[in-house]
């Protein structure tokens, strides 16, 4: 089921584009991580964080490992373990997010970026706002 779902428009160029240009890619998700791990098998993202679902016996179980959690803190915790990880500070780091699980991540990055955004609190604290649906938008902040 997961390898039918279809990319947000301009996803695969966008990481490809950040890849050639030297940059660190990651994907922190406070849903399932199983999204995430085929985006970083197709695309060779650099990082992932998110929820490990559990299944027992075939089935979903509805329990999770939560890795991230709920709490808008959760995400921006996951920013600094990665930029650490990196020997950079989360300054350095571009935060593209959508949603108020967003936010404190967001005020760590040194540039924020809502991409069709679900909150307009989301869109009054962050530096840029893309509505258009093509993630190549963002390429053009980042240069």
């Amino acid at each position: 089921m997961i390898d039918s779902l279809e990319y947000i428009n301009g996803a695969k160029e966008t990481i490809k584009t950040l890849h050639d240009e030297g940059f660190k890619t990651a994907i922190i998700t406070a849903s399932s991580i199983d999204c995430a791990k085929r985006i970083e098998r197709e695309n060779h993202i650099d990082f992932i964080k998110g929820n490990e679902l559990i299944i027992r016996n075939g089935k979903i179980s509805g329990e999770y490992v939560s890795t991230i959690g709920a709490g808008r803190e959760k995400k921006a915790m996951a920013l600094k373990k990665i930029c650490s990880a990196l020997f950079i500070d989360t300054k350095e780091a571009v935060f593209v997010g959508d949603s108020e699980g967003d936010i404190e991540a967001f005020r760590k990055a040194g540039l924020s970026i809502a991409f069709q955004p679900k909150s307009e609190l989301l869109k009054e604290l962050c530096d840029v706002v893309i509505e258009k649906d093509d993630l190549r938008e963002i390429l053009k902040y980042i240069h």
